[in-house]
């Protein structure tokens, strides 16, 4: 089975209905996207590109990259973030302004693009490439602690986990989906593609401030967000308002959600809010409703059917239920290597096995509860501090809309606790100091960096790294500076 395969089943039996709603409005049913689709395949054939050739793709716009990351897997060919490290292209497509690597032949998208869907009859019908070893696409991993890497998803490796996503959670009939996490990263492409393979409809959004109204223009019944993309989408909904009549279910990934959040997103917008926990390495590993991991810290949901999970100790070894571990995962949606780092591939994928960064226990019940990343468990003279737990005290705090807790090291190498906030209006450092002092003893942070906004990644994983930088700067700095 090809990943379009199930679109062209639409195309077949339902062809008028609208598989895509661009951010411009425009629809395109499921016959004109499979048209699409056979339309740059011919000339992805035509350009000389086989099965198991990559492309080096550097497209900006989420529509176009959806349908050129669909109309590559009809042909066989694979897809490549053109900023992938390592790299062997037979092709570069890009959009606009991006760097492309060097000694690669680069075709501009918009000549391609133009060739293809301007034609004046329909192109006959494109084989469907059916090798489940051809890699669909090289997707980034979040890379919140430095350089994001890749991991390649195969034919059968994507059908295989778009099809345990549907019976890991239950999305609403006549599906009309908003998926606001970046399409370049695995979760977004894999949710737009789960949608398209429920002959479900599209409909994407550029901004958090679109959300809302398109949601109410289209009638759309499932939301896809990650917790700050959520916050932004209600910002401009008055008290009191809501909840929206059509919206059947909200779908959180990427990070934790507040406490806070979800209260005021369950009233404002939709009370049926599921929490998905997940990686690009691993897939999807648990899931369950918000209201009922809203009085347990730290869970993230229940371990997913197919899915085995484990806590292990600093050697490797299992820890009974309950215990606190590093998280190691086993399944058939698991990947088995990184294509552009053979180290790092050795401590992760071991024995079958995927050794996350998570700290955390699991359940007699299957609950997963986490403490944290491994990366970002902040290590204060030798005790470990949750960052968690310290922005659960700074976001309480009146005019506080977003933190990130991490640790820098001082000039003399001694880790500090510092947070990163944004402010929706002035507040009393003062006070808020000695709240955290109160709250949190010797976790409490040594100083708080204002920003706008908090540096993010596609998924809105916090960019810890970036943060470090700014406290290491400024504690270099002389008194008074």
């Amino acid at each position: 089975m090809n990943i379009t395969d199930p679109i062209r089943n639409f195309a077949q039996t339902k062809p008028g209905a609208v598989a895509i709603v661009r951010t411009d409005g425009t629809l395109l049913t499921y016959r004109e996207l499979d048209q699409t689709l056979d339309a740059i395949a011919t000339r992805i054939g035509a350009a000389g590109l086989r099965p198991h050739d990559t492309v080096a793709v550097g497209i900006a716009n989420p529509f176009r990259y959806l349908i050129f990351l669909l109309a590559l897997a009809r042909a066989g060919v694979t897809c490549a973030p053109v900023a992938m490290p390592v790299l062997r292209a037979s092709l570069c497509v890009l959009e606009g302004i991006v760097a492309a690597p060097p000694g690669v032949k680069v075709v501009e998208l918009q000549s391609l693009w133009h060739a293809a869907t301007h034609a004046h009859a329909p192109p006959p019908p494109v084989a469907s490439c059916q090798d489940g070893d051809v890699i669909v696409g090289f997707f980034p991993s979040s890379g919140t602690t430095g350089q994001p890497k890749h991991v390649g998803i195969n034919n059968d490796l994507f059908c295989h986990r778009v099809s345990s996503r549907a019976l890991a959670l239950a999305l609403p009939d006549n599906l009309r989906q908003i998926c606001h996490i970046g399409i370049g990263t695995w979760y977004g492409i894999s949710s737009s593609v789960g949608a398209l393979w429920q002959g479900g409809m599209i409909v994407l959004s550029e901004s958090p401030k679109q959300i809302v109204p398109l949601i109410e223009k289209h009638q759309v019944n499932h939301l896809i967000v990650a917790p700050i993309t959520l916050q932004h989408a209600m910002a401009d909904m008055a008290p009191g308002s809501g909840p929206l009549p059509s919206l059947a279910m909200i779908e959180v990934g990427g990070s934790d959600l507040p406490l806070s959040l979800y209260n005021r997103a369950a009233q404002q917008l939709c009370s049926n809010i599921h929490c998905a926990y997940g990686a690009l390495e691993t897939g999807r590993i648990a899931s369950a409703p918000m209201h009922l991991l809203a009085t347990l810290p730290g869970a993230v949901g229940y371990v997913n059917a197919g899915v085995d999970v484990t806590a292990v100790d600093p050697q490797g070894m299992p820890l009974p239920a309950g215990m606190e571990g590093t998280l190691r995962i086993r399944s058939a949606n698991c990947a088995s290597s990184y294509a552009d780092d053979d180290t790092l591939t050795a401590a992760v994928f071991r024995d079958g096995w995927v050794y996350t960064h998570d700290v955390g226990t699991v359940g007699t019940d299957g609950m997963v509860t986490l403490r944290g990343r491994g990366s970002d468990v902040i290590n204060k003279g030798g005790t470990k501090v949750s960052p968690q737990a310290i922005e659960a005290v700074v976001l309480a705090f009146p005019g506080v809309t977003e933190v990130a807790a991490f640790g820098a090291p001082d000039a003399d190498g001694i880790m500090q606790i510092w947070t990163a906030i944004v402010l929706r209006d002035p507040i009393d450092r003062d006070r808020l100091r000695a709240l955290c002092k109160t709250s949190l003893g010797y976790a409490a942070p040594i100083g708080f960096i204002e920003l706008p906004a908090l540096p993010r990644t596609e998924s809105g994983k916090v960019r810890r790294e970036e943060l470090v930088k700014i406290a290491s700067d400024a504690m270099r700095k002389p008194p008074g500076a």
